[in-house]
């Protein structure tokens, strides 16, 4: 017998305890509005997923089991009117819950390394496990996010309340914040090679990251930035204050630097293939000047 099934409600089981599952390890359901609450897991399941159905009119399940398999490493729930989750096994490792309607999540199991909370009515979070490395809690009501282990090297909070940010550990490759209520952020780590911080009340941004490749910066109230770091190739800070950039690194590639107040530019770099620049204020024969096979996008 194969190890994986795949259960469709097209095949028109009126609920899952109408077939045998008990020697399978990994479950996908694409449910709708035939699975009931006396679905039984096996004590062997490993992999669990809830696919919604949305081409009909809509999905009427509300529940999880009860009890989940105690050998259970992956859960993945996507629009499900949960509001709670039960009791998570000791053994998880991956976690979605994706458009659920939680307003709370439970104990996070120890070995957790994957945590996605995206689109729900979470107002905080609990204490994050010291293996996680991935969390995704996005479009939440979050004010605040708890201390983030050390393991953590991806994290996308945005479209939240968060006024301030925890310190970011040493090994974090990617923060993505936008659309918060930041004025500032903690220390860099220089691990970091990506920062999405558009659309938030930042003032200034202190020093950056040597390693940082791609800053979103746009939608802020900046009037100045220090200094970029060599490795940068990617730069969008439109839509700020800025009356004047600092010197561009000869790897930038792409600079947005629309709707500031920009009286000129810094040298361009070579490497520059792609310059947004609306501003009025900077003349156009000087950019030309600078560089003649530029890709230039501006409104004269």
């Amino acid at each position: 017998m194969s190890s994986n099934i795949i259960v469709d409600d097209d095949y028109h089981f009126t609920c899952l305890s109408d077939i045998t599952i008990n020697d399978y390890k990994k479950i996908e359901i694409f449910y709708d509005e035939f699975i009931n609450s006396d679905m039984k897991l096996s004590s062997k399941l490993k992999y669990l997923r809830y696919i919604p159905y949305f081409r009909r009119s809509i999905n009427l399940i509300h529940f999880l089991p009860p009890i989940l398999p105690n050998k259970l490493t992956e859960l993945h729930v996507y629009s499900i009117r949960l509001g709670n989750l039960p009791e998570l096994p000791k053994t998880l490792v991956k976690l979605t819950c994706y458009n659920c309607y939680l307003f709370e999540l439970p104990n996070l199991p120890n070995n957790l390394q994957q945590l996605t909370c995206s689109k729900n009515k979470l107002t905080s979070l609990p204490r994050l496990p010291n293996r996680l490395n991935t969390l995704r809690c996005e479009g939440n009501q979050l004010t605040k996010l708890p201390e983030l282990p050390k393991s953590i090297k991806y994290i996308n909070c945005a479209n939240n309340c968060l006024k301030t940010l925890p310190i970011l550990p040493s090994k974090l490759k990617y923060i993505n914040c936008f659309y918060n209520e930041l004025t500032c952020f903690p220390n860099f780590p220089d691990s970091l090679s990506e920062i999405n911080c558009r659309w938030n009340n930042i003032i200034h941004l202190e020093k950056l990251p040597k390693s940082l490749k791609v800053l979103h910066c746009q939608g802020n109230n900046m009037k100045s930035i220090h200094s970029f770091p060599k490795m940068l190739n990617q730069l969008y800070c439109d839509c700020n204050q800025l009356t004047s950039l600092p010197k561009l690194p000869n790897s930038l590639k792409k600079l947005d630097c629309r709707f500031n107040q920009l009286t000129s530019l810094p040298e361009l770099p070579n490497s520059l293939i792609n310059l947004l620049c609306y501003d009025y204020n900077v003349s156009n024969k000087f950019i030309k000047k600078q560089k003649t096979n530029l890709y230039l996008s501006k409104i004269i």
